[in-house]
């Protein structure tokens, strides 16, 4: 996890999003499609406090979501294993089991009573109060290279305040290489999430894809403007490069 942090200042992917909603029967409803071009920014916002904000088609796309209900964070869920967070939570090896045809270990994790969460909120409008979400799950991680290849994640209970009864939460990681920027991450490929919120039960299926990542160079330069050398921030000085 520091590995991924230090590596990724941002990167972009093509999301696709398939949607349904299942009534009361349990019968699911005709899918809706959407796609996005798809930002993420992972950044040290202060000591021990990780910021993650993501954007879609520019960060205007939340009025296209179904049922206007966004879905966000899934970038941020591995984070659980960060030194900044794991301490929030309590961790067990199950063993070795396999994932994605190769063995790895599984381990159980559950957020501690009285410890913040600071990776799940649910929130009410832009402006709206959130409220933050106890989270509890699996992670396979590699044996051969200790990278999460996949992650099942619920709430450890509902919250009547805000009418959520259920929320599970699959995803699967798998290596994206970047060869001008010399890393191979394991970014997040496919997720499944289901949700029972305020009379809503809904199942999505999210897959990203023609990943492409940033860097930026914050060393200030007072030089003579250079040509081509792509888009700067007036302000600090920083070129973004994409890699």
């Amino acid at each position: 996890m520091l590995t991924f942090v230090q590596d990724v200042d941002r990167f972009t992917a093509t999301e696709t999003l398939t949607h349904e909603s299942i009534n009361k029967y349990g019968i699911a409803s005709a899918l809706e499609k959407r796609k996005f071009d798809y930002l993420v920014s992972i950044q040290d916002v202060r000591p021990g406090y990780l910021g993650v904000t993501e954007y879609r088609n520019g960060g205007g796309a939340q009025t296209e979501f179904p049922d206007g209900i966004v879905t966000n964070g899934l970038p941020a869920l591995a984070l659980v294993f960060h030194p900044n967070y794991e301490l929030n939570y309590e961790f067990t090896c199950e063993g070795l089991s396999r994932s994605r045809g190769g063995l790895a270990w599984q381990a159980h994790f559950q957020q501690k009573q009285g410890k913040p969460n600071a990776l799940k909120t649910y929130q009410f409008g832009l402006n709206g109060p959130s409220y933050s979400v106890a989270l509890k799950g699996r992670a396979w991680i590699s044996a051969d290279n200790f990278q999460v290849a996949r992650m099942e994640t619920d709430i450890v209970a509902p919250l009547p305040e805000i009418k959520l009864l259920a929320e599970h939460t699959e995803i699967e990681y798998g290596p994206v290489e970047f060869h001008q920027a010399g890393v191979n991450l394991w970014l997040p490929q496919n997720a499944e999430v289901y949700f029972a919120w305020r009379g809503h039960q809904i199942h999505r299926r999210h897959s990203f894809n023609n990943y492409l990542l940033f860097g930026v160079d914050e060393r200030q330069r007072i030089a003579a403007p250079k040509e081509a050398e792509g888009p700067t921030d007036a302000r600090t000085g920083a070129t973004a490069k994409p890699y």
